[in-house]
């Protein structure tokens, strides 16, 4: 605050000089060069101050650093939320799309999908849950070629069967 008062007040004291030098100034072969010369000490007295100013960009750029990581980190979140139900969507379209072509009905199918801190994709567990007593070893076959676990099959019954 104090370099902004100094700054107005360096302003003002250039104005004042520049207008009493602008009333001075006789008439005649040195006019134009002394208003030149003046324009030029005003425009000099408005910049001068300017370049003391000491602004604190360091403090800026942290802040706006941390910002940065913060907004970064957000978005990398959201992108592997993103993934994990994109990769959810066609591990449940893949094994529907399996059951049905063989007259299977089922009742729900939640995978489990982890993001570990080096990027890898792991699939945790997969839940299979059967409306009717169907053959489960193909399902489970299935599964363990497409996606390299063994489901858990549950049928409605409440028996459970596979990965346990």
């Amino acid at each position: 605050m104090e370099t902004i008062k100094q700054w107005a007040l360096s302003l003002l004291a250039t104005c004042i000089v520049t207008a009493v030098v602008g009333f001075l100034v006789p008439s005649g072969k040195f006019e134009k060069t002394l208003k030149i010369l003046t324009s030029l000490f005003l425009i000099f007295g408005f910049c001068i101050p300017l370049t003391k100013l000491d602004i604190n960009t360091q403090a800026f750029d942290e802040t706006n650093g941390i910002k940065t990581r913060i907004d970064e980190k957000l978005l990398e979140e959201e992108i592997e939320k993103e993934v994990v139900q994109v990769l959810e969507n066609e591990i449940k379209n893949q094994i529907t799309l399996y059951l049905s072509q063989r007259n299977i009905s089922c009742t729900e199918i939640i995978p489990e999908i982890k993001i570990d801190a080096d990027q890898n994709i792991e699939i945790i567990s997969i839940i299979i849950k059967l409306n009717d007593m169907a053959d489960i070893n193909i399902i489970e076959n299935f599964v363990y070629q497409r996606f390299g676990i063994v489901p858990e099959v549950d049928i409605e019954s409440g028996v459970s069967y596979g990965n346990e």
